[in-house]
């Protein structure tokens, strides 16, 4: 039986963690709070983050979580894409 990695979004879900504090795990938004912060409905944030216009969330489970420093950085740096597009 092949043993696989953890996906990379899990390993860093689980470093939050195992630090606790609040002000890391408040970091992480979800898809309402992100739509609201960028004016758009939450499907459209979910469209952006399929298509590589934006950061991927970190899913565990059926959970998508941002992080806001990473949304914030991506805002103040024009919204650029982040990927060539497209689903992997």
């Amino acid at each position: 039986m092949k043993v696989t990695q953890p996906p990379r979004d899990l390993k860093r879900i689980n470093e939050l963690l195992e630090r606790g504090t609040p002000t890391e795990l408040a970091r992480m938004i979800d898809v309402a709070a992100l739509a609201k912060m960028l004016g758009v409905s939450s499907r459209h944030v979910y469209r952006l983050a399929d298509s590589g216009q934006m950061p991927r969330p970190c899913k565990l489970g059926a959970a998508c979580r941002w992080d806001r420093r990473t949304i914030e950085a991506w805002i103040d740096a024009g919204c650029n894409a982040v990927s060539s597009g497209g689903r992997r």
